[in-house]
């Protein structure tokens, strides 16, 4: 017999110890990533735990709690690229039952909480859990991404180096001549230099979305701090010219961001640091490197990435109403974006193609 319960302060050391023994387990399923949520003060976790007979942890999915005077949601995480889902070693029948049964204490907790819908973000890898997903969670809709990842497993590093386009070689060879440092930073200073004279610039400069800085703060404090990532800085005579953050747990690395300044942008210098980034995941036994997917209009990104060696995988968003939203779909598409800032309701081609 499978129970489902919310774990509680006394028993995430039973959690650590699942999540330590558990192979294909993401930093943003981790508690570190949680306590990095936690801090923006936003969301209320949830994390469903399943356990057995002998009261022994077997699976788990994390979740958070959304209050909206537009109405509750519940979602796997808030912010871009918290990947979600659920977390069991076992396969077959027995990976079933976990799923219904941590599937179906979710869409009860959203009842009670009186969400109006319930949203989870598919982890990457895990493609063979998507009809599971879709027999017991029964999404209203859904939203295919297609991420892009680089196999380090089973590979070695001349092997790798091998793989890389000529354009990405030549990159990395023009880098080495500006003698630029790469140096791991744990330093609150230097983020938040980075962040407004590197990241802040190049977003601005190319139309996209910057995360907040306190987020980007939060993930140095809960998860880089805690041996969970990496913020590397790319330096030339010393000054910041671009870095990145790139998260992990023990098979994954994600960039979660990375990026230089516009104007070094072709001294090769984010890629310089990209490989450094690889070579170092190498060395920690990680097995894959996750590009994450790339904006849907950006073909550009997505064929660098593949000049990489870049492999294709596909996730999911499945999003199950319970509760009437046509109030939302009535709503402006920038109203509702703001109403839910960094937290993901449904794919917005519901609106924008009605």
């Amino acid at each position: 017999m499978i129970k489902v319960e919310l774990l509680k302060k006394e028993n995430e050391d039973q959690l650590t110890d699942f999540i330590n023994r558990s192979e294909k387990v993401l930093v943003q399923q981790s508690l570190e990533w949680r306590d990095a949520i936690l801090d923006m003060g936003t969301d209320e976790a949830m994390y469903l735990i399943a356990k057995n007979s002998k009261n022994e942890v077997i699976g788990y999915m994390p979740a958070f709690f959304y209050q909206n005077e537009l109405g509750n949601i519940i979602q796997s995480s808030p912010y871009p690229a918290s990947y979600g889902g659920i977390v069991s070693n076992f396969d077959g029948i027995a990976r079933e039952k976990i799923f219904q049964a941590i599937i179906f204490e979710l869409l009860k907790i959203a009842k009670d909480k009186k969400c109006i819908l319930v949203s989870i973000f598919t982890p990457p890898f895990r493609e063979n859990d998507y009809e599971l997903y879709k027999k017991y969670l029964s999404p209203t809709y859904e939203k295919e991404k297609i991420y892009q990842y680089i196999r380090l497993v089973g590979s070695s590093l001349n092997e790798f180096n091998a793989r890389l386009g000529r354009d990405i070689k030549r990159s990395i060879k023009k880098a080495e001549k500006y003698s630029f440092e790469i140096q791991h930073s744990i330093d609150e200073k230097e983020m938040i230099e980075w962040y407004n004279e590197s990241l802040t610039e190049r977003m601005n400069a190319v139309g996209g979305y910057t995360l907040p800085i306190e987020w980007c703060l939060s993930l140095l404090k809960n998860v880089i701090k805690k041996g969970k990532g990496e913020f590397f800085l790319i330096k030339k005579d010393k000054k910041i010219i671009g870095g990145g953050v790139f998260v992990y747990n023990n098979y994954v690395i994600d960039d979660y961001f990375s990026t230089a300044k516009t104007e070094f942008l072709k001294t090769g210098a984010n890629s310089y640091l990209l490989y450094h980034t690889i070579v170092n995941a190498f060395k920690r036994g990680i097995k894959y490197f996750n590009w994450q997917s790339s904006p849907e209009n950006s073909k550009g990104v997505y064929n660098y990435k593949s000049r990489w060696g870049s492999l294709e995988g596909k996730n999911w968003y499945l999003v199950k109403v319970i509760e009437d939203i046509n109030h939302l779909l009535k709503l402006p598409l920038e109203e509702l974006k703001e109403a839910y800032k960094w937290h993901f309701i449904f794919p917005f081609e519901i609106i924008i193609n009605r």
